[in-house]
């Protein structure tokens, strides 16, 4: 039946083949699982893209995710600032993510920087062609990193 003049708050039966189903929804897509050690957390805006060392130089002056091993640590002659090295060449040839000064200890110093060999990264921030020390992405801060494995 209808609600007729005012019934407010009437329930009525409705038969059970009268009932459309609700369609639904895909599951949304998980962040990161948790993972003991370094966490990202679900970045703010748009959707970053997923950037890997097959794929960094088409994406210079892009805001990325950058996945991929670290292979080394290598610290400046100054010892001043780390580069995390994801392949196995020079400071200056090799794509790699930069922590300078100050923000070494931001990041969680140099024993974190240096224990991040053979692990597995992610790491969000842009892509640059330095003139001089190539392709990076400059870090400041140790919300951008995750370890992934």
């Amino acid at each position: 039946g209808r609600c007729v003049n005012g019934c407010v708050g009437a329930l009525t039966a409705v038969p059970a083949d009268s009932v459309l189903p609700v369609p639904s929804r895909p599951a949304a897509p998980s962040a990161v699982p948790p993972r003991p050690g370094i966490e990202l957390p679900a970045p703010a805006g748009p959707r970053l893209p997923l950037a890997t060392l097959a794929d960094c130089r088409s994406r210079v002056g892009q805001m990325v995710v950058f996945e991929g091993t670290c292979v080394r640590v290598v610290r400046s002659r100054r010892r001043t600032a780390f580069a995390v090295m994801f392949e196995d060449a020079s400071w200056v040839r090799g794509f790699k993510v930069v922590v300078r000064g100050r923000s070494v200890e931001a990041v969680g110093g140099p024993d974190f920087l240096l224990g991040l060999v053979g692990r597995h990264l992610r790491v969000r921030g842009r892509i640059v062609d330095h003139s001089v020390y190539g392709l990076e992405i400059l870090v400041d801060d140790r919300d951008v990193i995750s370890g992934v494995a």
